[in-house]
């Protein structure tokens, strides 16, 4: 039951907004079914509206809306995320990996363009430990890769 004079938030249908509207009366009436209650609103454009009718959730706060939408919104994009995994099983007979992985903030590295000129070669560094054969090669950008090379070729 709302006070007389309470705010509350509605979602309106029509423009899909959070509309505040205002408490103005409240009717009570007693029959042999019960008691039925209605409560009467004025809009920020003056209009009344029966908040009982209007079918969709009332909220008493604006924050209480804004999870309520939020949480439509997350349900929303977790039904494409969905839908578009089962195309890609449909389409490609097979399950695309599921990443679970927290997303970063970080860019993803620069690929190499055609026009990037190719390394330098004389400017690698390399040191070989040929104990196991393993091989480290420093590129100019400071990446390190290991790689092993078959003894008749070391």
């Amino acid at each position: 039951m709302y006070k007389i004079g309470q705010v509350v938030w509605l979602i309106s249908e029509a423009s899909k907004q959070i509309e505040p509207v205002k408490v103005d009366s409240r009717t009570t009436v007693e029959n042999e079914n019960g008691i039925i209650t209605h409560h009467h609103a004025e809009t920020i454009h003056g209009d009344s509206v029966n908040i009982e009718k209007q079918g969709g959730p009332v909220f008493e706060s604006l924050q209480e809306a804004k999870a309520h939408l939020m949480d439509l919104a997350a349900e929303m994009v977790n039904a494409l995320a969905e839908n578009a995994d089962k195309k890609a099983r449909a389409s490609f007979q097979e399950s695309p990996p599921r990443d679970e992985k927290k997303v970063t903030d970080r860019p993803p590295p620069e690929a190499p363009t055609r026009a990037d000129p190719a390394p330098d070669t004389e400017s690698l560094e390399t040191t070989a430990d040929l104990s196991d054969e393993v091989h480290m090669v420093e590129l100019p950008d400071g990446t390190k890769a290991r790689f092993h090379l078959p003894p008749d070729l070391s």
